[in-house]
């Protein structure tokens, strides 16, 4: 059975983040949403590769959107991020790498900081 969106979002819905003495939980979704807001995550699909005839490789983007108030709330918010995110998704991948990166927002007039994990799963 291969891994889907949904346990991909399940995955992150269970990641609470303690950022600035207060516990944020991650809101998992399957998609990216039409507004993004800060402790969203969703996985978007990158590739797949097919390692035997049966046997299937994909490759997810994973983003965790953080606090864009300053670099230093993006700093902080990333440390405070990094390994709980990794820890969730393990149970449904291999997190390969982690890069921070800018989303840009539905109007394009702005972009949020957000958190991109590489995840492959079967």
């Amino acid at each position: 059975m291969s891994t889907s969106r949904e346990d991909i979002a399940g995955a992150l819905s269970t990641v609470s983040v303690t950022w600035n003495g207060v516990a944020y939980p991650l809101d998992g979704q399957s998609i990216r949403p039409p507004a993004l807001a800060v402790w969203q995550a969703f996985p978007d699909w990158v590739s797949a590769v097919w390692r035997t005839r049966c046997i299937v490789e994909r490759t997810w983007s994973v983003y965790v959107i953080l606090p864009a108030a300053d670099p230093d709330a993006w700093a902080s918010a990333t440390d405070a991020a990094l390994d709980s995110v990794r820890d969730a998704l393990i149970h449904v991948g291999s997190v390969t790498r982690v890069e921070p990166v800018s989303l840009v927002v539905a109007d394009q007039s702005m972009s949020m900081p957000a958190l991109n994990f590489s995840l492959l799963t079967s």
